[in-house]
């Protein structure tokens, strides 16, 4: 007859096992796909569409390709980045750092929107990893 504690270090085991063996259980829910009603339209205008991105990744990605008058776009008089991570992410410490830039002569804007995304999806990868033995 197993004893309860055995069953519970059992369990416990078979539960860190299956989240170490299926790396998509791991990933920290800011880092995670959304749907595509909920994706973000890079877009060069309000009829040209550049790219879909469902994962903060490929937001990055979509940014570091797209022509300045797109990110131009979608940081007049708004910033929509900002509130796509805050309102389908969830991310409300993401979106508060890409609210605060802001296109001006003295930085690069393209360059600061993909540093702030590529330091966040860092430390979240950092963070995903440290989950499973918090």
């Amino acid at each position: 007859m197993v004893n309860e504690e055995d069953h519970d270090e059992e369990l416990y085991w078979g539960i860190v096992n299956s989240i170490i063996n299926d790396k998509r259980v791991c990933i920290h829910p800011y880092l995670r796909r959304v749907s595509s009603e909920r994706a973000f339209r890079l877009k060069r205008n309000h009829d040209e569409v550049l790219s879909e991105c469902h994962l903060l990744e490929e937001l990055k990605v979509a940014i570091e390709n797209a022509p300045e008058e797109a990110i131009l776009f979608h940081l007049d008089g708004r910033n929509d980045f900002a509130t796509w991570v805050r309102e389908e992410i969830g991310d409300l410490e993401l979106g508060a750092d890409l609210e605060r830039i802001r296109p001006s002569k003295t930085i690069d804007v393209k360059s600061k929107l993909v540093h702030v995304l590529d330091s966040r999806i860092k430390a979240l990868k950092y963070d995903s990893v440290n989950l499973i033995f918090d």
